[in-house]
């Protein structure tokens, strides 16, 4: 993240931007082509599922929504290819995913420092929260493969309840 970027969002409170992105608002979503006007969107985050969600007008009762681990950039307007060619982006942000990628544009100056620094957050700990997940497995798994299993491949229950004792007591 520039040094311009972090200065811009220095002030925000990160628990009051997190309560806003949960809480939602509506912003203008961009499409690829050109010709396209943005349409007006309700957007909020589901942080403990970590998914940025949308309605759409035209898909019947469905929510679309972005996984934050499949998020790979998020980029400022004034910073983005994307708001660079289309003009203006002064309160837009581009969000560069693996299955597609999501722009939109805030209302004021205020709002997009929220999201900006929201998303951000939001990011950053859906991918911690993935880490924490790959290590636990992994920490279970290693210990399930020192395990002294009998002749017919299989761990007895006090084995069972061996290991789930180590993984109580790693994890409180």
């Amino acid at each position: 993240m520039s040094e311009r970027v972090k200065s811009d969002i220095r002030e925000v409170d990160l628990s009051d931007a997190v309560e806003h992105i949960q809480k939602g608002e509506h912003l203008l979503k961009y499409t690829q082509r050109k010709l396209v006007h943005p349409h007006p969107r309700f957007f909020h985050v589901d942080t403990e599922l970590g998914v940025i969600r949308w309605k759409s007008p035209r898909k019947c009762s469905s929510i679309s929504q972005l996984s934050l681990l499949d998020v790979y950039r998020i980029i400022p307007g004034k910073d983005s290819d994307f708001w660079k060619h289309r003009g203006g982006g002064l309160y837009g942000i581009d969000i560069v995913g693996l299955p597609r990628n999501l722009q939109i544009e805030c209302p004021n100056l205020e709002s997009w420092r929220c999201w900006f620094a929201g998303l951000v957050y939001a990011h950053q700990y859906a991918l911690a929260s993935m880490h924490h997940i790959q290590i636990t497995t992994g920490y279970v798994r290693h210990h399930w493969e020192l395990l002294d299993l009998d002749q017919d491949n299989l761990c007895s229950i006090n084995m069972r309840f061996d290991i789930l004792i180590i993984f109580t007591t790693k994890n409180s």
